[in-house]
């Protein structure tokens, strides 16, 4: 415990945004994020925020 390496729990805020190409979306999965089923619909760009929790 105390400065170990991990003895802290710690806590992130990110946000990504990505752009992809028209064969990356017929290549996804249907539904899956990047396909034009998925969040972003036919859109080839897409932003997500989020946080992460380690502990």
């Amino acid at each position: 415990m105390g400065r170990a390496f991990m003895a802290r729990p710690e806590l992130r805020l990110y946000y990504t945004y990505a752009r992809w190409n028209r064969a990356a979306q017929l290549a996804a999965e249907p539904g899956s994020a990047l396909s034009d089923s998925g969040a972003f619909g036919s859109q080839r760009h897409g932003s997500n925020v989020g946080v992460q929790l380690e502990t």
